[in-house]
């Protein structure tokens, strides 16, 4: 299991050490500003991407993510708010002034993943 850090960058790929990455952006490493999750093996899914708001919830150094391709939705799910990763993500936004770079593409956020973004980025304190 690996995952390949380029200069700020820490992209990640099959097989990866997901623990090791949460731990870092937990930590605050001020190495980690750009986390790409664009790799088809990894898929977050909406309960990996909890996980992954979990862990950037008191992070202040990463810049850019992104999250393509990562099965993301704005579907109900049990363990999940009404909105399902939207909301996640959403919330992660408006709490995280520093993301300056977020990629969604190849997701299935519908109207009500829209609607929530576009809340967080409005009110996000920038």
């Amino acid at each position: 299991m690996y995952y390949c850090v380029v200069d700020d960058c820490v992209v990640v790929q099959a097989g990866s050490e997901w623990e090791t990455i949460r731990h870092r952006l937990k930590a605050n490493d001020p190495s980690l500003v750009h986390l790409d999750m664009s790799e088809e093996v990894l898929i977050l899914g909406n309960a990996g991407l909890k996980k992954l708001c979990k862990a950037l919830r008191h992070n202040t150094v990463l810049t850019r993510l992104c999250l393509l391709s990562q099965d993301l939705s704005d579907l109900p799910m049990p363990g999940l708010p009404p909105g399902g990763g939207a909301v996640l993500l959403a919330e992660l936004l408006a709490q995280h002034p520093r993301i300056e770079e977020l990629n969604l593409a190849g997701n299935r956020l519908g109207e009500v993943g829209a609607v929530h973004m576009a809340r967080a980025l409005i009110l996000a304190p920038r």
